[in-house]
């Protein structure tokens, strides 16, 4: 048996640059690994403070994780990848991109599962793009439609005698409102409406097609959250 060995060695040894770069390769090919992410905190598109890594100081920087997913789609040694979803702070467009890289994953083979630690919008939206979804027994799912709040400054500004001046170009300029007003305008309101829509049917229609439903059947589930666990199991 050790001769054997000690034979393929010197094969190895005297294979060309190419042959043993080919040989490793299938090597490695053969070996099929579980790719473990943990996404939770603010997802940032620049990095800030020291160290390196997917996560750090609370932050998961966007452009490592979406070239980290990408990367193994394209290792052919990675099997599947487990996600373990935190609370997340994130625009939309942030997760659509991050939604869009799972989604190439499973294009590309890869089983792609999800654990859910306190789902809300944000972290089930992503879940949804994965193959399957688990969470605690203990926790439950706070899907009950997007909203807006607005903080306005203008009483406490009064109170310190301090006014404040902005000049806006069209009554749908709503900026300044916070700090000029007690109460949204209805042209502020309306713009605000608007945008909650859009994201809300966004957020709607990706649920039905990753759950393979129909957008109206999502929208009747929202209408009735939020679920325990094993409501949302059922």
């Amino acid at each position: 048996m050790l001769a054997v060995r000690s034979l393929l060695g010197l094969l190895l040894l005297n294979l060309p640059a190419r042959l043993l770069r080919l040989a490793l390769e299938w090597r490695r090919s053969r070996k099929r690994v579980i790719l473990r992410l943990r996404l939770s905190g603010q997802v940032v598109e620049e990095r800030g403070g020291r160290g390196v890594g997917l996560i750090r100081q609370g932050q998961l920087h966007l452009g490592s994780l979406l070239r980290l997913l990408r990367q193994a789609g394209q290792d052919p040694s990675v099997e599947a990848v487990a996600l373990y979803i935190g609370s997340l702070q994130a625009g939309w467009a942030q997760l659509e991109e991050i939604r869009e890289a799972i989604a190439l994953l499973r294009e590309r083979g890869r089983t792609v599962h999800a654990y859910l630690e306190r789902p809300g919008h944000a972290e089930y939206f992503l879940a949804t793009a994965c193959d399957r979804i688990a969470t605690s027994p203990l926790t439950s799912l706070g899907i009950v439609g997007l909203r807006s709040e607005v903080t306005f400054f203008k009483g406490a500004m009064d109170l310190l005698g301090v006014q404040a001046h902005f000049e806006a170009a069209g009554e749908f300029k709503s900026f300044g409102e916070p700090f000029t007003r007690d109460r949204m305008s209805e042209p502020y309101r309306e713009s605000l409406d608007f945008v909650l829509s859009a994201l809300h049917r966004s957020f709607v229609e990706g649920v039905a097609a990753g759950r393979g439903l129909e957008a109206e059947a999502v929208q009747a589930q929202v209408d009735q959250g939020p679920w325990s666990a094993e409501e949302a199991l059922a």
